[in-house]
């Protein structure tokens, strides 16, 4: 199953398993903004690979923000929590739940 040694599993909140396997084409297209993500289909659920680190602030958010629209997405909410800042100062995001591709 998982290849992830440290992971966190993400189980829909009841009403939203529609939203699993497209928020992992979401984290898949961020990249190296998002922690390594698998979809696990057999019981829609979304398997990361742990990220140490903070919540980022307030002011970092808007940094963040930037990094996500140049991957093609527009971040609608992105909260503190959303987002871990890694020891090495780089973000992580961990939530794509608002998250709209641009169009263009």
């Amino acid at each position: 199953m998982s290849r992830l040694k440290v992971k966190v599993i993400k189980e829909p909140n009841a009403g939203f398993g529609f939203k699993v396997e497209s928020d992992y084409n979401k984290f898949e297209a961020l990249g190296d903004l998002a922690p390594k993500t698998e979809y696990d289909s057999s019981n829609n659920r979304l398997i990361q690979r742990a990220v140490k680190g903070r919540f980022a602030t307030e002011d970092e958010l808007p940094s963040v923000e930037k990094k996500i629209r140049e991957k093609g997405f527009t971040p609608r909410g992105l909260l503190t929590h959303d987002v871990i800042i890694q020891p090495n100062g780089e973000p992580k995001v961990v939530d794509v739940g608002d998250f709209e591709r641009i169009r263009t």
